[in-house]
């Protein structure tokens, strides 16, 4: 008697390759309708900047439904740079108007909201989901309160595409593969900001802010600049220091850059952001950081002794932000603005009510001040939700990389916990939450780290 033993086949043990789900019809329908209707209002309009414009757009809505994953990180790698073109105005609608920029974001919106819709079951898991949408509504409501509605309407429309990418993003990571690339994307977007800034540095600067000049890379101011680089620099060196990383070599000379580029903005608020960033880095996993950071700070003064006197003007009584040093000169902004939350605690002044109604016309440099007075109490408390949940579910993913052995995406959620921490810091004395070409980058890190959260790391 003899027995037949079959021959086992072993592809059946190899891990699944989940991929991006395309978008279904609903994705499709919002795709369609914004591609006609872009190209229609381009025809009309007898605009050919305009038609170019919408057309670029329709396709990319065509792009993102078929690859959402490929969708997502042109958007990604585009939005920093595009305030380059932030003073070319293409057209108005309700009075509000649109520049590239703000032309993307209409057309994301729709078809990246349509995609988050289409896949709930798992955009609703994302860490910062409720809190993010809570917020939303709440300043949603404030529009009808607003000093200006169109102004406050174009706000909430920055917030609410910030949302949506941060969703978008969450839903279409589904394994490690999809962690990788939006990482590259990530990377990526800061390639042009940082090589346009090295170029402005070399140079003297673009922009001459008391006395120093200072590199905005493709961005209008080099404060959002120095934020943008300063939690991507903080990002980047758990990357860095990761051996088991393909492609390490790619970290290890964009590191440099972006920290020089860094330097050039000559944004305290964003070397703040970065140290923070470091230090958790180094109290975490890295403790030889705690030697290493501050001897690379040494460097750094060493070599570029303006960085040193950056810090000069915080003692000095007058400064070209008028009465006082930049900081006092802030505190002076926050004790103006805070009593201003008294008149309506519920639902806020409304955005822009702080720039429209304020006598200086000045932005108030703190979101949290700006959530109080323009979103009210309850919408301070929408975004402090936010920002905790979004700091304590990337110390979860780290934690549950480092208990599944993988080095790699261990790496990647740790970088993301000192990006996060940075930001929070930095948060507190700039207005980030609508400024799409910070908030957005940001937002995509914090998504891949909580994505890097639900992965198999098997």
């Amino acid at each position: 008697m003899s027995v037949h033993v079959a021959r086992a086949d072993l592809r059946a043990l190899r891990p699944v390759r989940l991929g991006t789900v395309p978008g279904g019809d609903l994705t499709w329908l919002a795709a369609i309708v914004v591609a006609i209707t872009a190209m229609t209002f381009g025809v009309v309009q007898r605009d050919a900047p305009l038609f170019f414009a919408a057309a670029a757009g329709a396709t990319f809505g065509i792009v993102f439904a078929i690859r959402p994953m490929l969708g997502v990180a042109l958007i990604v790698i585009a939005r920093p740079s595009l305030d380059l073109w932030a003073d070319r105005h293409l057209t108005s609608v309700s009075s509000v108007d649109l520049n590239p920029a703000s032309l993307m974001a209409l057309m994301f919106i729709p078809v990246g909201g349509a995609y988050v819709i289409e896949r709930w079951s798992e955009a609703r898991g994302a860490p910062s989901t409720r809190p993010y949408i809570l917020f939303v509504l709440i300043a949603l409501a404030g529009v009808a309160v607003a000093p200006s509605a169109g102004g406050a309407a174009t706000e909430v429309m920055r917030l609410v595409s910030v949302m949506v990418l941060y969703l978008t993003a969450y839903t279409v990571i589904r394994d490690r593969r999809g962690v990788a690339r939006m990482v590259a994307a990530v990377i990526l977007s800061a390639a042009l900001p940082t090589a346009v800034a090295l170029w402005q540095f070399a140079h003297g600067g673009s922009t001459v802010i008391g006395e120093i000049g200072r590199a905005t890379g493709t961005f209008l101011h080099p404060d959002p600049f120095g934020i943008f680089l300063g939690f991507m620099a903080a990002f980047l060196v758990p990357l860095l220091l990761c051996r088991e990383l393909q492609a390490r070599w790619v970290v290890i000379v964009a590191s440099p850059l972006v920290l020089v580029a860094l330097v050039g903005s000559y944004t305290r608020n964003g070397w703040l952001g970065f140290v923070v960033g470091l230090a958790v880095v180094a109290a975490v996993r890295y403790r030889s950081l705690l030697l290493a950071g501050p001897l690379l700070l040494i460097v750094i003064a060493m070599a570029f002794p303006s960085t040193v006197h950056r810090f000069s003007d915080l003692g000095a009584e007058r400064t070209q932000y008028g009465p006082g040093n930049s900081l006092r000169a802030r505190f002076d902004l926050w004790r103006d603005n805070l009593p201003k939350v008294q008149h309506n605690p519920v639902l806020g002044k409304g955005f822009k009510s702080i720039i429209e109604e304020g006598p200086k016309r000045a932005n108030v440099h703190s979101d949290i001040v700006r959530a109080v007075v323009e979103t009210g109490i309850p919408g301070l408390a929408a975004f402090l939700w936010l920002l905790v949940s979004m700091w304590v579910a990337c110390r979860r993913s780290f934690r549950r990389a480092v208990r599944s052995r993988d080095p790699v995406v261990a790496a990647v959620a740790l970088g993301g916990l000192a990006a996060a921490s940075g930001y929070i810091v930095m948060t507190l004395d700039s207005n980030l939450m609508t400024q799409v070409a910070v908030a957005g980058t940001f937002w995509t890190l914090a998504a891949i780290v909580h994505a890097a959260g639900r992965i198999d790391l098997a």
